[in-house]
């Protein structure tokens, strides 16, 4: 079992309540996903780390509530959009932080190759993304698009009807509220770690042209100090687990994300 100091940082939380093993409790733990199945994989690993608390959430507004009374978070980065004025407050934020940033200027010359151009373009993304949640504006505008093309060919038609037949599902927008959560986490001065595939998630609709940039979603976590630039870019680092062969489907996955929290 892998073990951590013990952890002052939330004086509101006892360690001195006995575990079923006899074991002192050392760390609160929030872990926030909205997918089951990566919800029940951190469970598994989380039985590896006894001398721990755990709470698990599966929505944001719960993970939001939550934060103040743990010593360390592990979330994902998108979530599905809730009706939470104190979420549509932190997306705000997020989104000043996105645009505003005074890491942009780094950013753009260690990872766009001074491309300021293309990296306004992925910004202005981000932001509509933030106000409508992952690709559905953009599905939106190229179903737009496509309607207006004249004259169509056949393979116009066939990705028409494929992005009209995604639109038309239980299509529920996400938005990353993992980042704020994230946030909050740095003002409280609580460990974090931010688990997502998010390169993979961004551009999990490819006929749209990746709608997110990931790089650029991280921005405001550069700017706070939680991930730095080599890290974004290298997809992992010491608050960062990113892009994993076996997924988040995985108690490695997990086992990892912990043991990096710990270590903070």
């Amino acid at each position: 079992m892998i073990r951590s100091r013990i952890s002052y940082l939330n004086p509101r939380i006892s360690r001195t309540a006995p575990r079923a093993q006899g074991l002192e409790i050392e760390m609160k733990i929030l872990i926030a996903d909205d997918t089951d199945v990566n919800l029940d994989a951190a469970k598994t690993a989380a039985k590896a780390f006894s001398n721990h608390e755990f709470v698990f959430c599966n929505t944001a507004t719960e993970a939001l509530a939550k934060v103040d009374q743990v010593d360390g978070i592990i979330t994902d980065f998108f979530f599905p959009t809730e009706n939470n004025p104190l979420l549509h407050e932190g997306i705000t934020i997020y989104k000043q932080k996105v645009s505003c940033s005074r890491v942009y200027d780094i950013v753009v010359r260690q990872y766009y190759e001074n491309d300021f151009e293309r990296a306004s373009t992925l910004v202005d993304k981000a932001l509509i993304v933030m106000e409508s949640g992952t690709t559905r504006k953009f599905l939106e505008e190229e179903i737009e698009k496509l309607q207006e093309m004249n004259p169509r060919d056949k393979w116009d038609d066939k990705k028409l009807q494929k992005l009209t037949q995604i639109l038309k599902k239980d299509f529920i927008p996400q938005l990353p509220y993992g980042g704020v959560l994230m946030l909050k986490a740095k003002k409280r001065s609580i460990r974090q770690v931010l688990t997502t595939n998010l390169h993979s998630h961004c551009s999990s609709f490819e006929d749209i042209g990746n709608s997110v940039d990931g790089m650029i979603m991280l921005i405001p976590l550069i700017e706070e100090g939680i991930i730095t630039i080599h890290e974004a870019i290298c997809d992992g680092g010491r608050s960062y687990v990113g892009r994993r062969i076996d997924g988040k489907e995985s108690p490695e996955n997990w086992i990892e994300s912990i043991t990096k929290l710990l270590s903070q």
